[in-house]
């Protein structure tokens, strides 16, 4: 009897070295698989009739399946990218000749005042067409995830000189007062020429729709977890209805219809700041202006 119960023992602690030796083994190979996946190595596998290894094949089809889909997104990417690389290009050289020409008739001085008069809303309207285009390619690129962004240590400082510069011209043209307060040294992290569209696409809206007059401040300030910079205008303001709708793509307010624009800059720039872990904030009132406040991570 004492024979038998030492054999059970062995048996038992065999079988149990056995078992954990194979769930060792199996956990490896698990492991070595998920790391082919990650790797791009994954490879065709047999495996048998046990327990353990129907688990390993579930893992093995789902790892594989998850691979081809990152795959067939990453061709659509390239087909996407192609696509849009040929429509700028097949559509940039005819634009620029219309813009051109229609900029030559306009100079000469032999027609009449009507032939003027369609010349000039060719010129203007060739214009509206190359912004659009330019928009459209530019959405469809951050949309299809082809522009990928370099988010690094930055001066708040610096970015806010570059849009003030950049929009002053036409805050000029508008005689419209920009002030620009950049004066101490604020930090962030964020790609500084993409940021510079987004807070670019703000302020020069806020040039569109602050009137004659009017004033334009461009400001930043240091927070514990973010720096924000501002484009705070005194113009006609937003009203809430408007406010909840205004970040969404081909969104044009419905009294502004006669201001040139494709309803496309806010959506940008949202997307681009929310693609650096920032955010915006709108604070607006109809008849009080509004202040758009973009949050950008320190870290």
């Amino acid at each position: 009897m004492e024979l038998i119960c030492i054999f059970i023992a062995a048996a038992s602690l065999m079988y149990a070295v056995f078992t954990k030796m194979k769930t060792a083994g199996t956990i490896g190979r698990l492991d070595a698989m998920t790391e082919s996946a990650v790797n791009r190595t994954l490879k065709e596998t047999e495996f048998d009739e046990s327990r353990l290894s129907r688990l390993e094949s579930r893992l093995y089809r789902f790892l594989k399946e998850n691979t081809l889909s990152e795959q067939t997104m990453a061709n659509d990417r390239e087909k996407i990218k192609s696509l849009i690389g040929d429509i700028s290009h097949q559509t940039k050289t005819p634009v620029a000749n219309i813009t051109l020409y229609s900029e030559l008739l306009c100079e000469r001085e032999d027609m009449s005042r009507d032939a003027h008069l369609l010349a000039e809303q060719v010129h203007s309207q060739s214009e509206k067409l190359t912004f659009l285009i330019n928009s459209l390619v530019k959405t469809s690129r951050l949309e299809s995830g082809i522009i990928t962004l370099l988010p690094e240590r930055n001066n708040l400082k610096e970015l806010a000189e570059t849009v003030a510069e950049a929009c002053g011209a036409a805050a000029e043209e508008k005689r419209t007062e920009l002030i620009c307060c950049a004066d101490a040294d604020v930090y962030a992290v964020f790609d500084m020429k993409w940021t510079a569209e987004a807070v670019l696409n703000i302020a020069d809206n806020a040039v569109k729709y602050t009137p004659p007059g009017g004033t334009i401040v461009i400001s930043y300030m240091e927070y514990e977890s973010f720096s924000a910079i501002s484009v705070t205008d005194n113009g006609e303001g937003i009203d809430e209805e408007e406010s909840a709708k205004i970040f969404g793509r081909f969104f044009r307010g419905r009294h502004h219809s006669d201001i040139p624009g494709a309803g496309i800059g806010l959506y940008i720039a949202r997307d681009i700041v929310s693609r650096e872990g920032g955010y915006i904030r709108l604070r607006s009132k109809p008849g009080e202006g509004s202040e758009f406040t973009v949050f950008l991570p320190k870290r």
